[in-house]
């Protein structure tokens, strides 16, 4: 009899759980081809084991993580919508453990369904899987490894367990609960008095919390943290009262501001004038009700936003850093390149000298608008090439900066001055002074993110001077860099890569020792040569950069990392989107007798039917705008200190987002509005 009462509640819900169903077999089949991709000898052998595919196990990890919150979750709206059976099962006889095994076998089957429907998906599209992710890592190969019986059981596995586990949590909580409780789960658990002090001392403070929190966005001090990741920092402070206090304003609006409002709302006149307003206003004990779950809609929308938006932001800078690097194979310093030039020939590469780049440095000091922003110092060491010497390069790397420079005008070459929260027209507003007193000042005219023969040859900043200017500037610590065409070699050979790690080691790395008294004058400059690579400072190049590795690497980084985290966004969507289309279906079953009870006493059927799409539309819709409009407002935050942030791409990929929760509130709606126009129970409908 218990069998037979979860199977036939199983197939009488199975119509408004469809999408919640399909949206757990998505996990599954992400989780599946997440492993096997992760596990395949052949991918792994074409990336050359690159550690990016760790992304993949934490993406699988994810997604059980993400799947025992919204099956609990989901698991909560169950036991709402049953409520009604519930006492007929009590008076039937059944005792609580009876009702929490059917409970459980009910649930059970459906997430069962799901595994399989999800791990059949998985066989299918897992070569399409790890297409995309090839692709987008720069790898042109093609795979037939579709199958693989260990990600299989152990994708089965995990989520069985995931299953069982909340299954058992959500029977053992239906099982110690009251008769009472039974019948009315949620009703008990305290709708707290709308008139009382504390609950108007929670409806303003809900606002004031968020409010406090954008504006401790916009001042206190927490880019640092998003920069540098380190919890050591006082930004990690910072960032974490700003989420705390956003949660917290966010959970006090649903829970108190909102209801207050509509309350108050409700008792004006403006209510009984317009029937609309009346309707909305209606709405106030249901948002209450639900404050749970609309404060994690709109903390998951948020999220979304986010992390699509950072997915964007990796996509364009990274690309873009690709684009920027010197297409020049091979670039040395003179008095070092010796050495790696006979490795190269030893084993059958051939080069092809192509320009050189003779660079001096000195001490200066900016003056105007944010100077000691952007020298993060009272002056700084600055490495200068000439223009003449800097045009010749850009025969050859044509991503330089096109640019022709009078007399006493320089350009600024910075790849760190983006996060130094300056605007480009005051940093066009500044003078660059030389330690030399005899040297004029020169204007800084133009800037550019571009180095000629690409960055890992550079301490830091770069200027390009006038030649007359460069001729005048001491040879001190001076030196010469060579740039290279390799041929007959793979850009991605071991050999090659062997060179680039060489590269970074101690015996190839330049570093500078740099003094800065308040006098420009007495600033010093030391280079080191052949000694132990000191990590805490600031100013370390190399003497060599093989161009061929380091930007096969960046590119199958970023592949990796934007696919896993824009695929995460994606699916967390979908699947909490079901979760709140269940929450909406949950209560239909009240409102369905309400429905039937008003339409005999002859009120129309359209006003009552506008009701419930105002309820719907508020309830579904209402937390996924406010989500979508913190995490715009979070990414454009984060432009500002970016300069870059590409916000069409995020635009359109938070247009999908709003797309997938529309067409699921328009899935949800016709349900609703279907199921409360029946004469008869549904399970009398199927009869």
């Amino acid at each position: 009899m218990i069998l037979e009462t979860a199977i036939k509640n199983f197939r009488r819900h199975l119509a408004g759980r469809v999408l919640y169903l399909v949206a757990l077999a998505l996990l599954v089949m992400v989780s599946y081809d997440c492993l096997t991709t992760y596990q395949d000898s052949f991918i792994n052998q074409i990336s050359q084991g690159n550690p990016a595919l760790v992304a993949l196990l934490l993406l699988f990890f994810s997604l059980l993580g993400f799947g025992v919150l919204i099956i609990f979750y989901a698991n909560r709206f169950f036991i709402h919508q049953h409520r009604p059976e519930l006492g007929l099962m009590i008076i039937s006889g059944l005792s609580r453990s009876q009702i929490a095994l059917i409970f459980f076998l009910e649930t059970l089957f459906g997430e069962l369904l799901a595994l399989g429907f999800g791990l059949i998906l998985g066989l299918l599209t897992n070569k399409l899987f790890a297409m995309l992710l090839l692709r987008l890592m720069g790898l042109h190969a093609a795979t037939n490894h579709w199958f693989s019986l260990a990600a299989l059981w152990k994708t089965g596995l995990g989520f069985l367990i995931v299953f069982i586990l909340v299954g058992i949590f959500d029977s053992s909580r239906i099982f110690s609960l009251r008769t009472v409780r039974l019948l009315y789960p949620n009703d008990l658990e305290g709708i707290r008095q709308r008139n009382s002090w504390f609950n108007r001392l929670l409806a303003w403070l809900g606002p004031l919390l968020i409010i406090a929190g954008y504006v401790a966005i916009f001042k206190l001090s927490w880019i640092h943290f998003m920069e540098t990741l380190r919890f050591s920092d006082r930004a990690t402070l910072n960032t974490g009262l700003i989420m705390i206090t956003l949660i917290l304003g966010i959970w006090f609006c649903f829970r108190n501001t909102i209801p207050a409002l509509f309350a108050w709302l409700q008792g004006t006149n403006w209510a009984y004038r317009q029937q609309r307003i009346l309707d909305f206003a209606t709405t106030g004990q249901e948002v209450q009700f639900h404050h749970q779950s609309l404060t994690l809609t709109t903390l998951f929308v948020t999220a979304s936003v986010v992390l699509l938006g950072f997915a964007s932001v990796l996509y364009s800078d990274g690309f873009r850093n690709l684009e920027e690097e010197a297409p020049i194979d091979l670039v040395a310093d003179h008095q070092y390149h010796d050495q790696v030039l006979q490795q190269i020939k030893a084993r059958g590469g051939q080069l092809k000298r192509l320009a050189h780049l003779p660079v001096k440095i000195m001490p200066v000091a900016f003056h105007g608008p944010k100077s000691e922003v952007i020298m993060s110092q009272a002056t700084m060491p600055i490495e200068i090439v000439g223009m003449h010497n800097y045009l010749q390069i850009q025969r050859h790397q044509k991503n330089l900066l096109p640019v022709i420079l009078d007399r006493n005008q320089a350009l600024f070459i910075s790849a760190d001055f983006q996060y130094q929260h300056v605007r480009l027209h005051e940093l066009m507003k500044n003078q660059v002074q030389f330690a030399d007193a005899k040297l004029p000042r020169l204007q800084i005219v133009a800037f550019s993110r571009v180095y000629p023969f690409g960055s890992n040859l550079f301490f830091g900043n770069v200027l390009v001077v006038p030649d007359n200017i460069f001729e005048q500037i001491p040879d001190t610590n001076s030196r010469v860099l060579v740039g290279y065409r390799l041929m007959k070699i793979a850009p991605d050979s071991n050999f090659l890569q062997k060179i680039d790690d060489n590269s970074y080691k101690s015996k190839a790395s330049r570093q500078m020792r740099y003094t800065y008294p308040k006098q420009l004058q007495k600033a010093k400059i030391t280079i080191y040569q052949d000694v132990k690579r000191d990590l805490t400072n600031a100013y370390i190049s190399s003497n060599y950069s093989v161009r061929g590795p380091a930007q096969v690497l960046l590119q199958r980084v970023l592949g990796a990392i934007v696919f896993v985290i824009g695929l995460l966004a994606i699916l967390m969507t979908f699947a909490w989107a079901s979760v709140c289309s269940l929450r909406e279906l949950s209560e239909v079953e009240r409102t369905r007798f309400d429905y039937l009870t008003l339409t005999k006493m002859g009120i129309e059927q359209h006003y009552l039917l506008r009701y419930s799409n105002w309820k719907n539309r508020l309830l579904f819709l209402s937390p996924v705008i406010f989500g979508i409009g913190n995490g715009l407002l979070v990414m454009r935050f984060v432009g500002l200190y970016l300069n870059h942030l590409p916000l069409k791409l995020l635009y359109l990929l938070t247009a999908v987002v709003f797309v997938i929760y529309w067409c699921f509130y328009l899935f949800t709606a016709y349900n609703y509005r279907r199921i409360i126009k029946m004469n008869r129970p549904p399970e009398q409908q199927a009869r």
